[in-house]
């Protein structure tokens, strides 16, 4: 890992390196989770966001959209780790937080915008697998605004698609 983060800093122009080593790790992260070595996978998010929050990185204790990107892969372990109440409430605070720095204008853009929209589907989907929440609260507190963010919000085809398929599937599982 160290050496593909001196080679992603030295090849990316400065403003892009965070977000290529951001990209990189939840890669490499999503990869060890799914080959179920999910102490690889913590150890891989826990280096990256020490690196985000190094000194001038940002401000102590801010959110930023990669600290919340390695945030969301981070509560993917929790939930591969059996950690089902620290992953949901971790994924359920992600989209309001994400929603709220778009909405205030300090970073906006697609990226923001599918993070929110996964924090929202993941939180509904494991409420709903956890049963730690009434149907109406998933629905109207999760899923539908996941909906909602990705078609009015300019989300692309494939965010638009998935938060659909979410909530599609939440509904047929009700009703079986």
């Amino acid at each position: 890992f160290a050496v593909r983060e001196v080679l992603l800093r030295a090849l990316c122009p400065p403003l892009d390196a965070r977000e290529a080593l951001v990209r990189h790790s939840r890669g490499l992260a999503g990869a060890a989770r799914a080959a179920g070595n999910l102490t690889i996978a913590a150890s891989v998010m826990d280096r990256m966001e020490s690196l985000l929050l190094t000194p001038g990185a940002s401000t102590p204790g801010s959110l930023t959209v990669d600290r919340c990107a390695c945030k969301l892969e981070q509560a993917r372990i929790l939930w591969a780790k059996g950690e089902a109440d620290l992953a949901i409430r971790t994924a359920a605070v992600l989209g309001p937080a994400l929603e709220a720095m778009e909405r205030s204008a300090l970073v906006a853009g697609p990226r923001t915008r599918g993070l929110e929209v996964q924090a929202r589907q993941l939180a509904g989907r494991w409420m709903a697998a956890a049963r730690s929440e009434s149907t109406q609260r998933i629905i109207d507190g999760h899923l539908r605004p996941a909906v909602e963010r990705a078609v009015v919000g300019g989300g692309t085809h494939t965010q638009r698609r998935q938060a659909h398929l979410t909530l599609a599937n939440f509904l047929v599982e009700l009703h079986q």
